[in-house]
């Protein structure tokens, strides 16, 4: 299964390809490698990744005009 969020540069689409436990001074940090359809790749912690998953859902149904956000279905 592929696990989906969104890219922290340009908001596209992202894949999670890794997750892994990273020492520091303070413990073990989960962190993951995230790509995105534009090739942006980045390395952070995993916390960083739950917070913009929430961000964008929240933002939308909070500030948004009636009707703006939502998504459109595309026949394909």
């Amino acid at each position: 299964m592929i696990d989906i969020t969104q890219c922290p540069e340009c908001g596209e689409p992202a894949e999670i390809q890794w997750r892994d436990a990273l020492e520091s001074t303070d413990g073990p940090v989960e962190h993951a490698k995230v790509m995105c359809l534009r090739r942006h790749w980045f390395l952070l912690p995993v916390s960083m990744l739950e917070e913009r998953r929430a961000a964008p859902q929240a933002a939308a149904t909070e500030t948004a005009p009636p009707g703006v956000g939502k998504p459109r279905h595309l026949a394909v």
